[in-house]
């Protein structure tokens, strides 16, 4: 009898392990950025060279670990001449937009913002300040930051 209830215990404990991890929802969409490196460091120069020129530029930033940005801007707005957006296609990585927003702050320094994702990959970049002129791009999940709506 006792060997029956070891069984049945077994048998449930299997069970429940495999109900469990089918409940896991994994995102199941590629991964862009697999052959490039968590923290790239970037100039504020280099991201103040994107709010050089016209609309039909074409962009060329050359970043540590390989990563070229390499595409046409398709948008450039400008606000209350303190607040600009710049947003780069790149056509090398399934035409993602490459989004940078300069602003200034209360000492008339320029602060830069910008985000390197698409909702059909699993990562993408985001802009980090560091001491300094410095910046950062580091690589994130993109279901951290942009939810799936279930409707």
């Amino acid at each position: 009898m006792k060997q029956v209830t070891t069984g049945l215990c077994i048998g449930f404990l299997m069970l429940f392990s495999v109900n469990s991890i089918a409940q896991k929802t994994s995102s199941g969409k590629p991964f862009l950025f697999t052959n490039y490196p968590a923290v790239i460091d970037c100039t504020e120069d280099q991201l103040n060279s994107l709010f050089i020129g016209g609309n039909d530029l074409n962009v060329n930033l050359s970043l540590p670990g390989n990563l070229t940005l390499q595409g046409e801007i398709t948008n450039r707005a400008i606000k209350y001449n303190c607040l600009q957006t710049v947003s780069v296609k790149l056509p090398a990585f399934s035409n993602i937009l490459f989004s940078v927003t300069k602003r200034d702050d209360a000492g008339k320094n320029p602060v830069y913002t910008a985000y390197l994702l698409n909702n059909d990959y699993a990562d993408g970049y985001q802009l980090k300040r560091n001491r300094g002129n410095t910046y950062q791009l580091i690589k994130i999940e993109t279901a951290k930051l942009l939810p799936t709506c279930n409707q």
